[in-house]
């Protein structure tokens, strides 16, 4: 058996389940969701499992998996949660988590593009809305009383590599759920505090930050109900991007027109994707 598992789980259609750019043979893929998907999926590098726990709303039953990878792939040593709309380009991801494996390290997440306090992310989920504001308030509220010892660091958990085996694991993941199934379904909130609880400590995957614009690593895809104005701004990059390259004198011999002809090709193909769902 590998012993590494990529995995991820859609649930309610709300993303595409896209294949990988870059694979690693190393690796099984595993999708959970409430769909059976058929012979919709052309070549894919998913193996698609029904959902081991759908008592809870859409988005706490895609949490309930996220956060229990040794109950739902025990025959795995470690686990690599991979959000649906991440496109893994090149094997800088995979390789990290391999070093961190050798390390035996527990829990290793990206860290945050924006924040580095926990307190900040609850400001941000507050003036952005994200969630119902009486049960953010209530949850800061706990938090506080807690004690919590913030450390300055601030993870995402979009990728997320853990030790199946870890005795400490299992303790994590249900104050983890028991966070998310009684306050705010934005995990963020009640990673670190977890972790804290079950006194784990976050590696970070590499100081780089992941999601940043202009990333060669990774891309982040639009969610489905999102797609339709993505659409539309795909559209008018490209319009710009085409633009630009008609401006420019002997374009092809300069590193930044280099630059948009492959950004003029990233967006094709993002709109190709998004068109032949869309369509």
């Amino acid at each position: 058996m590998k012993k590494i598992v990529i995995y991820t789980t859609i649930t309610d259609n709300y993303d595409l389940l896209l294949n990988h750019s870059f694979q690693d043979d190393r690796c099984d893929y595993v999708c959970f969701s409430d769909r059976t998907y058929g012979n919709t999926i052309h070549d894919s590098q998913w193996e698609i499992r029904p959902l081991a726990y759908d008592k809870s709303d859409d988005v706490r039953n895609q949490r309930w998996h996220k956060i229990h990878p040794h109950k739902i792939l025990p025959e795995y040593d470690y686990s690599l949660w991979i959000d649906a709309n991440i496109d893994l380009l090149t094997p800088e991801i995979i390789n990290k988590c391999t070093q961190h494996i050798v390390k035996e390290s527990d829990v290793v997440a990206t860290l945050h593009p924006k924040r580095s306090s926990l307190y900040q992310e609850f400001s941000a989920c507050h003036e952005l809305a994200k969630d119902d504001e009486a049960l953010l308030k209530k949850q800061e509220e706990k938090v506080r009383s807690l004690h919590f010892s913030d450390t300055g660091r601030l993870f995402e958990t979009g990728i997320l590599l853990r030790n199946n085996k870890s005795i400490k694991i299992t303790e994590f993941s249900e104050s983890w759920w028991k966070w998310i199934s009684t306050y705010s379904m934005r995990d963020q909130l009640s990673f670190t505090v977890a972790a804290w609880e079950a006194g784990i400590t976050i590696t970070p995957l590499s100081d780089k930050i992941y999601n940043a614009k202009g990333n060669k690593h990774i891309r982040l895809l639009p969610h489905i109900p999102n797609m339709k104005k993505q659409w539309d701004e795909l559209t008018e990059q490209l319009i710009h991007t085409q633009e630009v390259l008609k401006k420019k004198e002997g374009w092809i011999k300069t590193k930044d027109s280099h630059w948009e002809v492959r950004r003029g090709e990233a967006l094709r193909k993002n709109l190709k994707k998004i068109h032949s769902y869309l369509k």
